[in-house]
């Protein structure tokens, strides 16, 4: 019993990803990396506990905005199709994905980042991604943004969580 809980904490203690603080703004950069906008829609309630997270669990009143970039590192350090998580924060934008800004908005804000995306990218199309249960805030940014970034769609990728 004893050996089977010491390889439980093991394999516990070497697998995986930080599990908060993912969503942290980290100020270094890589030459090569991609950085792709994320513009957020939630009824999920702003977190209050973990900076890293921007939204909860818990339902909202009201919808909340948020924008995001996401650094994705160079293609020829990653394998396309997956995300690349770091193993310890702040996460290294030579071969992870990390967060190089993130801020609440407005709606009024929100419509004009939208705006703003559309007119630094030429594009006029919205990719909106609704990111299945059971799955973490995070986790639903890195993935639209590695879908983004990798399907090289031409619109404007939106999270509705």
């Amino acid at each position: 019993m004893a050996a089977a809980l010491a390889l439980t904490l093991l394999c516990c203690a070497c697998a995986g990803r930080p599990l908060q603080g993912v969503l942290v703004p980290n100020a270094q950069s890589a030459e090569g990396s991609a950085r792709v906008p994320i513009l957020v829609a939630t009824t999920r309630q702003r977190s209050s506990g973990d900076p890293g997270e921007l939204f909860s669990r818990d339902r909202a009143p009201e919808v909340s905005y948020a924008s995001i970039v996401v650094s994705i590192p160079p293609d020829s350090a990653r394998k396309v199709g997956e995300v690349q998580w770091p193993t310890a924060l702040p996460g290294d934008p030579q071969r992870n994905f990390v967060t190089a800004s993130a801020e609440y908005l407005d709606s009024q804000s929100f419509s004009r980042a939208v705006s703003a995306v559309a007119k630094q990218t030429h594009r006029n199309k919205v990719l909106i991604f609704v990111h299945g249960f059971n799955n973490r805030f995070d986790e639903a940014v890195y993935r639209l943004a590695q879908i983004s970034h990798d399907s090289q769609a031409p619109a404007i990728p939106v999270l509705f969580s």
